[in-house]
């Protein structure tokens, strides 16, 4: 009974240390700005939503998740710059507008970021850098398994 105890105690100090981290860096934030520019002129595009993902550890439905995901966006103003308030570090981005391809950027980006998205109308089609993601895979087939990167990144 008194091993019983023991385990029972240890397991509610990790569960309340768990907790506790999981809240305090809900609390830092870090403000990342930057602007979202047409790819063939250079020009700010207004009115582009940015969103930044992120996935972590955090709380979902009262239970700790290793795979939780934050996302915060903006609309970007007449200069085409945004500002974003977030808690993790993003690792996707994304600009979208009418009349665009959207535009994803991987990975944590300099401070201030720079988005630059594509004139098009294809739902189905996105960019990397510019490039669109259709021209972006680059495949080749091994012992009858087919294998894809995307070059574009």
């Amino acid at each position: 009974m008194r091993h019983m105890k023991k385990i029972v105690s240890t397991s509610v100090i990790i569960a309340v240390v768990l907790l506790s981290g999981v809240f305090i860096s809900s609390l830092s934030t870090k403000n990342i700005s930057g602007v979202v520019r047409d790819c063939e002129s250079g020009l700010p595009v207004a009115d582009a939503e940015v969103t930044a993902r992120a996935r972590g550890w955090g709380v979902r439905n009262g239970s700790i998740v290793w795979d939780k995901d934050f996302v915060v966006s903006a609309l970007t103003d007449d200069g085409g710059a945004f500002s974003l308030k977030v808690s993790h570090a993003p690792d996707i981005w994304e600009a979208r507008k009418e009349n665009y391809l959207t535009a994803l950027q991987n990975g944590i980006p300099s401070n201030p970021l720079e988005l630059r998205i594509l004139h098009g109308t294809d739902p189905l089609e996105y960019t990397y850098n510019c490039k669109k993601s259709s021209g972006c895979l680059q495949c080749e087939t091994r012992d009858n398994v087919q294998t894809c990167r995307n070059i574009c990144e």
